[in-house]
């Protein structure tokens, strides 16, 4: 048990260094060492008060990235929009939460000039790169947002991932604490070679 715990907490000092700020070779096609690949999205504890849910699935292609399926119509703007955003890690048949577990107001995030928060630039800049639609000064809403038929590329990623199962866990609230949207996604990250990448071997 105590090497277990030893792992997990290597592997979250592992992920938080690795997403503090954006890697040098971000959006670079350079070979990773990893493939990525979108098991499941999962909408939870719907219907939603705030928005009008109208996809929230993948399309699972043989040798082919997962195509994600997210739409929903807005028509309340909010000003303010809270955050909460972890990793687990499947250990054991179980996902067990990495410690990476991240609230914020995401308006104020949106809002601010790059540089102010590496790890935040990172990220918008992720999604950015995937969905750029997504990315905007707030208020948010009173629209119809589709980030559908998109597929997660490898190049905006660290340029080195542990290899297992993931799930990432994402809601977003207002700030009376109804939820806009909660999201499950479900990840596998292997190794392309022969090395292991898996946290397990370590």
């Amino acid at each position: 048990m105590n090497t277990l715990i030893y792992k997990i907490l290597l592997i979250t000092i592992f992920i938080q260094h690795s997403f503090q700020a954006k890697p040098p070779n971000f959006g670079i096609d350079d070979v990773r060492p990893f493939h990525i690949r979108v098991l499941r999205l999962k909408c939870l504890d719907t219907p939603y008060k705030l928005i009008s849910l109208k996809a929230c699935s993948v399309k699972l292609i043989r040798n082919e990235p997962t195509r994600i399926f997210l739409e929903f119509d807005m028509p309340t703007t909010l000003d303010q929009m809270f955050v909460k955003f972890n990793v687990n890690y499947k250990i054991n048949h179980s996902y067990r939460p990495l410690l990476i577990d991240i609230s914020t107001e995401l308006c104020a995030t949106l809002n601010q000039k790059p540089g102010v928060n590496p790890a935040a630039d990172y990220v918008l800049d992720t999604i950015r790169a995937h969905v750029p639609q997504a990315v905007h000064a707030c208020p948010y809403g009173g629209r119809y947002y589709n980030f559908s038929d998109f597929s997660l590329d490898e190049k905006y990623f660290p340029s080195t991932i542990p290899a297992g199962d993931y799930r990432i866990d994402l809601r977003v609230t207002d700030q009376r604490n109804v939820t806009m949207i909660h999201t499950q996604c479900y990840m596998a990250v292997r190794s392309k070679g022969i090395a292991s990448l898996s946290m397990l071997d370590w």
